[in-house]
């Protein structure tokens, strides 16, 4: 799975260094972070690769694609506004794409947090009355 995502985050953040554009970089470069965060704590915590497979092996490829695509395009003599417009569309949704799945590898981490949380508290309300 990371060796899938890794060559496509690579691009990713080849793709937001050769985008002009300061709004459109910025919003490559927050997915190549997003992308290179992911791979980090998948790397570190193998067994979390299940819940972010579908983020490494589909939307992180597809980004780095469109990436790639809307930076071609830009540099165009005469760059279609029609299709940049259409491709920074879909680099926003993207952008929520990879928010969503790294929160949810976030919570995946937390595993049983609130369970844990609400044992301390009924131990401490039993315990002393708090």
């Amino acid at each position: 799975v990371l060796a899938q995502a890794q060559p496509a985050a690579d691009k990713l953040a080849a793709a937001a260094s050769s985008i002009a554009d300061k709004d459109m970089k910025a919003k490559v470069k927050n997915l190549s972070d997003i992308a290179a965060d992911v791979i980090s704590r998948v790397e570190a915590k193998p067994a979390s690769a299940p819940s972010v497979r579908r983020f490494l092996t589909y939307y992180v490829p597809q980004a780095a694609e469109v990436a790639e695509g809307y930076a071609t395009l830009a540099k165009r003599r005469a760059p279609s506004q029609v299709r940049l417009s259409k491709v920074g569309a879909v680099i926003t949704k993207l952008q929520d794409a990879f928010v969503h799945y790294a929160d949810s590898l976030a919570d995946s981490e937390l595993g049983t947090l609130d369970v844990d949380l609400r044992l301390i508290q009924e131990s401490l309300k039993e315990d002393i009355g708090r």
